[in-house]
């Protein structure tokens, strides 16, 4: 994966839990959104904060989770963290 500059990045942790992303976007890492059938959102700062607010009530953990009603076959959200150097990348992904 690339950031938008162009720097590549790798995969740090494929199986990132809530804590994680908590504590990432706390400390100000970017979030890269892939919902389903929607273009890549990349994210910073409060608007990066602000995505994992808006997606922590449909991350993976939730127990009884279920697709919101209009929505069949929607998928929770995973996490991702990906890596260049010190700077850490979460990807929220319901595909």
């Amino acid at each position: 994966m690339f950031d938008p500059d162009g720097v590549e990045l790798t995969l740090d942790d494929p199986s990132a839990d809530r804590t994680t992303i908590e504590r990432l976007t706390r400390d100000g890492s970017d979030v890269v959104v892939v919902d389903c059938g929607a273009a890549l959102a990349w994210l910073r700062g409060a608007d990066a904060r602000d995505a994992w607010a808006r997606r922590e009530r449909d991350f993976e953990d939730v127990v009884d989770w279920k697709a919101p009603a209009g929505a069949p076959g929607e998928l929770p959200y995973r996490g991702e963290v990906w890596r260049h150097g010190d700077k850490r990348i979460v990807v929220l992904s319901n595909e």
